[in-house]
Order: C-alpha cells, then sequence, then structure tokens
C-alpha cells in the first residue's frame, strides 16, 4: 500500500479514536468527582500537550502506529566493560 493510500485510510478510519478520546477526556475534567492525583488525571494532563506526537502516524503514512521495532533493539549504551 503507498503512504498517500495508507495516510487515506488512517484518517479514515484511525482519525475518530484520538478525537474521541479527547473530548471523554475533557468530560472527565470537567466532573464533578475530578481527582487531580490519581491516574485518569495524570494522562488527562500529559495526553492534550503531546497529541501532536501521538496522532503523528495519522499525517504521514511511512510512520508505523506502534514502535515494537525500536523497543525491541538491543541498548548499544547499556553495554559496559563488565560485558567484556
Amino acid at each position: 500500500m503507498s503512504t498517500a493510500a495508507c495516510c487515506e485510510v488512517r484518517r479514515e478510519k484511525a482519525r475518530p479514536l484520538p478525537d474521541a478520546f479527547e473530548i471523554w477526556m475533557k468530560v472527565q475534567l470537567m466532573a464533578p468527582d475530578f481527582r487531580p492525583k490519581n491516574k485518569i488525571a495524570g494522562t488527562t494532563g500529559y495526553t492534550p500537550t503531546h497529541r501532536s506526537e501521538l496522532t503523528r502516524y495519522l499525517d504521514n503514512g511511512r510512520y508505523e502506529i506502534d514502535d515494537n521495532l525500536i523497543e525491541n533493539l538491543p541498548c548499544i549504551c547499556s553495554i559496559d566493560h563488565h560485558n567484556l
């Protein structure tokens, strides 16, 4: 699939999910029983400030949705003189 076609499919099928999640978070922030020290509060603080990074894969067909390839690479910087 070309990158343009991949972008189009992502915009059509995946774009509604982060948009709906953003609306849900705003509702949670306005809820009368909202507690700023719970785990949802941490997410509602992090996600809006990083929205462009979290949704970048929607606008570029070359980007993978997950980063398993990068996460599973061995970390060269973790090797030191004890490993030699």
